[in-house]
């Protein structure tokens, strides 16, 4: 598992500030009890000069994934590793170049997930795609 390095640190927070500053749609469907994470999912932001895409996994609470980000910052691949409960979504995002960091969510519509990254804390909103 990697450590975090205030660097990188630095790295994950300038893409996600960015990305969520923006939001993809509205999601006017209530969030089921017990949603999937299943598929497609992205976010972006300044003219999409940041994009986010991951494609999740999920089977029982496991969630999986891989994922691409896109920014000024850098870019690059990710892996997801992770928890579904009922409406609570907990990640783990690896990118090579930045480190390790955590986002906890919460399915806000069948459609919607919206959360935190964590060290430091950062709202970040993001939509399915299919």
């Amino acid at each position: 598992m990697s450590r975090i390095v205030p660097g990188r640190l630095r790295a994950w927070v300038g893409v996600f500030l960015v990305a969520a500053v923006s939001a993809c749609g509205d999601d006017d469907v209530m969030a089921p009890e017990n949603p999937s994470i299943a598929g497609h999912w992205s976010g972006s932001a300044m003219l999409s000069t940041v994009r986010f895409e991951a494609t999740f996994t999920h089977v029982g609470e496991t969630v999986g994934g891989t994922g691409q980000f896109n920014s000024p910052y850098g870019s690059g691949p990710f892996t997801i590793s992770g928890t579904v409960r009922g409406q609570d979504v907990d990640l783990i995002l690896v990118s090579e170049e930045f480190g390790m960091t955590t986002y906890d969510g919460r399915f806000t519509g069948a459609n919607t997930i919206e959360g935190d990254l964590r060290n430091p804390d950062i709202s970040l909103k993001i939509e399915r795609d299919d």
